[in-house]
């Protein structure tokens, strides 16, 4: 399975890590798609990044990882997912959608 993490970005009450973990079966890939260029210019970005390492350490400490990759658009972020899926044969992508309604999803994706 493939977890697209958006905005949950905690291992504490995260249902959809927790629904991919029980999804198991084909290993878990955590991914996580940096949308904002190389370098956060903004408060809030820089919030986000602080957010993604502190999750990478959570993830370290229990065996886990996350993956991260960068892409500036929605088309490219569910290519890179796509991508990553197909590379460790994933049967499952599940979409961390938390805090979003469905119309801030990619096209084409739902939750």
């Amino acid at each position: 399975s493939v977890l697209w993490l958006r905005s949950a970005l905690r291992v504490r009450d995260n249902d959809a890590l927790q629904q991919a973990l029980e999804a198991g079966g084909d290993g878990l890939l955590i991914l996580y798609v940096w949308r904002f260029g190389r370098v956060p210019k903004t408060p809030a970005q820089v919030f986000e990044c602080a957010a993604v390492g502190a999750l990478q350490r959570e993830l370290a400490a229990r065996g886990s990882s996350l993956q991260t990759c960068i892409a500036t658009t929605d088309e490219q972020a569910v290519s890179t997912v796509a991508e990553a899926a197909a590379a460790v044969c994933a049967s499952t992508v599940i979409i961390d959608a938390s805090g979003l309604d469905g119309s801030a999803l990619p096209p084409g994706l739902e939750t």
